[in-house]
């Protein structure tokens, strides 16, 4: 059965194989890791080593030189952009990578047959699949935006506790990246998760949003007009295991959720695998 493969440019185009333009067995699902040893002490990661895609193009002749043309270049403008495209899976696994090579035979028989051995580069060599979590404001909580405001004329009002709840994150392997996406209007918003605080010093008014990439390690400010504004140095901060790390990964299984309730937020948790599963 050949593979169910998409390639999804960094400009968002699209090359399916599956339908006319195929992909064979080949060695992108490998899994390989490199290590070294020093004494009991060891280092591994993910391989980035190349890999070979064997892509078959079988369409009419008629529009066969075009569509020749569009799959490789849409790969091509990746390269020369110094921008990743992907290739995702059936079930919804990317592999961020650039198509470096192309090795092109059989192109003579017919404008619409060509095959193409490409050679790919993976960024950091795993499969990722995201999973979204979305939270509204709890505007309907009618405790919710009230503050206590005591007859002994104290110089602060109390307001309610943040509000706690559970995520849950399935990750196959160790616990999840993610990026985790607030929507103004909001005032140093921050939210936690498993005790870990997320969030930065930073105001956000109706249309703005400020996004946490736990993978590109980024905190930035996109306001309603769209401009980003780099805001890491108003980052929550903390070292790693302190409790106030914002890049944190998020623990996998059940953990506790906690915000105040204030503004609305999403949360997509990043599931890395070294191969995508089977079906």
């Amino acid at each position: 059965m050949l593979d169910e493969l998409t390639y999804i440019s960094a400009t968002g185009e699209v090359a399916t194989f599956g339908s006319g333009a195929y992909a064979n067995e080949s060695d992108l699902r490998d899994i390989e890791w490199s290590y070294s040893a020093s004494g009991k002490r060891w280092k591994l990661r993910r391989s980035r080593s190349q890999r070979t895609v064997p892509l078959r193009l079988c369409v009419p002749d008629e529009g066969g030189y075009e569509e020749r043309d569009r799959i490789v270049s849409l790969m091509e403008r990746d390269c020369m952009a110094q921008t990743p495209g992907r290739f995702v899976t059936a079930n919804g696994y990317e592999l961020e990578c650039f198509v470096v090579g192309h090795a092109f035979t059989k192109y003579l028989l017919r404008p619409g047959y060509l095959r193409d051995d490409a050679t790919v580069q993976p960024t950091d060599g795993a499969w990722v699949r995201g999973d979204s979590h979305s939270y509204a404001p709890k505007l309907d909580d009618p405790n919710q935006g009230e503050f206590l405001d005591l007859p002994y004329d104290l110089p602060y009002d109390l307001s309610s506790p943040p509000k706690a709840t559970e995520i849950t994150v399935e990750a196959t392997g160790a616990d999840a990246p993610f990026l985790l996406r607030i929507f103004g209007p909001a005032v140093n918003p921050y939210i936690k998760i498993a005790g870990n605080t997320y969030g930065a010093k930073a105001t956000l008014a109706e249309g703005d949003r400020l996004e946490i990439d736990g993978r590109a390690k980024t905190v930035t400010l996109i306001t309603a007009a769209g401009d980003a504004i780099d805001v890491f140095d108003q980052r929550t901060r903390g070292s790693k295991g302190s409790g106030s790390y914002v890049f944190e990964r998020v623990p996998r299984g059940v953990s506790s959720l906690e915000w105040d309730g204030s503004f609305g937020f999403d949360l997509i948790t990043y599931d890395e695998r070294s191969t995508p599963p089977w079906n």
